[in-house]
């Protein structure tokens, strides 16, 4: 059977590259003046993995990926393009207002509900947003009405059945995934985000968004 996962993606500030002066308007929206440059974060890496090594194990598994807008967003969808997830698509959110995280995750899970309500495990990094709190991905599933399970590392199919782990000293806590699921993902060595390859980087290249 075809198993649906959705990963949202946040990105974060590139620090290869200098800051730039940010401040909020008077709509409590952000100004930034220069071009900011934005990257998937360790988490953001951690959860696309998970996904992708579930479908590398259960060939019927559709990966849909939500990366939300902001800085540098079409090079960022090019670079998630390049792992041929079922479908992409920039999440927009207005207002965008990140720090505001019940606000945020009312918008995103309206349109998950509308869109992606039969997608039986949605993934995020566990900092979804940038603002190093990890409150947004709480606030989600319970607003989506789903449990949530946290600091996930990996998944494994058990026959048909769909099992995520996370560690918890030298022990390991398995979740099955026998209802709709948020799982918040930590990056840890067994999920770090693999090399796409290079002709699919190619024609990643050539998509418009």
């Amino acid at each position: 059977p075809t198993v649906k996962i959705l990963v949202l993606l946040g990105g974060v500030t590139d620090i290869r590259f200098p800051l730039h002066p940010i401040s909020l308007n008077s709509q409590a929206t952000i100004d930034e003046q220069g071009s900011p440059r934005r990257v998937l974060s360790p988490f953001d890496e951690a959860a696309l993995e998970v996904a992708l090594k579930l479908r590398d194990a259960c060939a019927t598994t559709q990966i849909d990926v939500l990366l939300l807008e902001g800085a540098n967003c079409e090079n960022l969808m090019r670079s998630v393009a390049a792992f041929r997830p079922d479908s992409l698509h920039c999440l927009e959110l207005k207002p965008l207002q990140l720090w505001d995280a019940r606000q945020t995750a009312a918008q995103i899970a309206g349109l998950i509900k509308r869109d992606y309500g039969g997608h039986e495990l949605v993934l995020v990094g566990r900092e979804l947003g940038d603002l190093d709190e990890g409150s947004i991905a709480v606030l989600l599933a319970r607003k989506l009405g789903r449990s949530q399970f946290s600091m996930a590392q990996s998944g494994q199919w058990q026959g048909e059945r769909l099992w995520l782990m996370r560690e918890r000293g030298t022990c390991e806590e398995w979740l099955e995934v026998d209802q709709p699921l948020l799982a918040s993902v930590t990056n840890d060595r067994r999920n770090k985000l693999r090399y796409a390859l290079m002709k699919n980087v190619m024609q990643a290249k050539r998509m418009t968004f």
